[in-house]
């Protein structure tokens, strides 16, 4: 099961407006990554068709009739402390809805589901924040 979450200000698309039930407002902030925390350009195709499929299937389970078009960057989110090394990823993706293109960015973690989307695009380190803030690995 996916925790869908929402960051951004007012989403202006309908089919957005019908998810507001589900979602909760998450906070932002410029500090850096933690200590053992790197990120990874996503560039293998296998690997980025990978990622882009699940971020469809998270769009698909919240209802939101979209497709993920171009993705201009994705990450991966390495954190290597703890017990055991964890990971999560985000992208910054123009999808295609009824209402037009959108430019979005999605993040989600591979172990516990948690997708989370906003409006916009990001660059590289945004995205870093992005997901600590928002997808960070919990395994």
């Amino acid at each position: 099961m996916r925790t869908l979450k929402l960051v951004g200000g007012v989403l202006t698309t309908v089919a957005m407006l019908a998810l507001a039930p589900a979602a909760r407002a998450v906070q932002t902030d410029e500090a850096g990554l933690p200590a053992g925390v790197r990120l990874q350009d996503v560039s293998l195709p296998d690997e980025r068709a990978k990622i882009i499929a699940s971020l469809q299937e998270g769009l698909d389970q919240i209802g939101f009739d979209a497709k993920v078009g171009q993705c201009e960057l994705i990450v991966a989110y390495f954190d290597d402390l703890g017990s055991g090394r964890d990971s999560s990823y985000a992208a910054d993706c123009v999808v295609r809805s009824a209402k037009g293109p959108l430019s979005l960015v999605m993040c989600d973690d591979w172990l516990v589901g948690e997708f989370t989307l906003a409006p916009g695009a990001m660059r590289r380190d945004q995205l870093g924040r992005f997901i600590r803030n928002n997808c960070a690995p919990r395994g």
